[in-house]
């Protein structure tokens, strides 16, 4: 059956079986409950508090209901598409324990020399997983539907402000938060498909 997002309008193709679930509209992402039959979607937008569990999206097409396919846990040296919170700590992790061999081979090798050309290698081998790291970060914006210029965005609020007491180390708080905790939108967005492999209706 054909219905009307109460949102924005768009006319969307939907199952039968379907009616009185919760549902997800894939262009303004706003939520309703898909109407009985024959009744008008206008009126039926609700709390979706408690209907989490049951809340689908779906598309403008008339193919069956299925699966996506689910997104592998690690994607390396990519800006496309999106990632989860799992992929941002799992490399995060990584980062942080390749960080702490390195600097304790500085130390404890090179009695803490900087300037030793080994130290300068081993910082050129670090280099690329910074830059995974960095794109790692571009494509968690990505999945909360947010543009990679938000993320330069911040970047370079913490660049300007890093030199201010307090304010600097404000300012990456709130990115750190806003890369490992917040979902990312259900569904796919206009970065991809959901890495989760979320069941929508296609």
């Amino acid at each position: 059956m054909k219905i009307l997002c109460p949102y924005c309008k768009k006319t969307l193709e939907v199952g039968d079986e379907y009616a009185g679930m919760s549902a997800q509209c894939p262009l303004c992402r706003k939520q309703f409950v898909i109407p009985q039959k024959g009744i008008p979607v206008i009126n039926v937008s609700v709390n979706f508090k408690n209907e989490t569990s049951n809340c689908t999206s779906f598309s403008n097409n008339k193919q069956n209901y299925q699966p996506e396919q689910k997104q592998k846990l690690l994607t390396w040296f990519s800006a496309k598409g999106r990632a989860t919170r799992r992929e941002y700590w799992i490399k995060t992790g990584i980062f942080l324990l390749i960080e702490i061999i390195i600097i304790k081979f500085i130390d404890s090798v090179l009695g803490g020399d900087i300037t030793h050309p080994m130290a300068g290698c081993i910082s050129v081998l670090f280099f690329p997983i910074v830059i995974d790291l960095i794109l790692t970060h571009v494509r968690r914006f990505h999945d909360q539907d947010r543009s990679s210029l938000s993320y330069i965005f911040f970047c370079i609020l913490v660049a300007i402000f890093m030199k201010l007491p307090y304010l600097g180390g404000f300012v990456l708080i709130v990115l750190f938060i806003m890369l490992g905790f917040p979902k990312g939108t259900f569904g796919p967005n206009r970065y991809g498909s959901d890495p989760r492999g979320i069941k929508h209706i296609i």
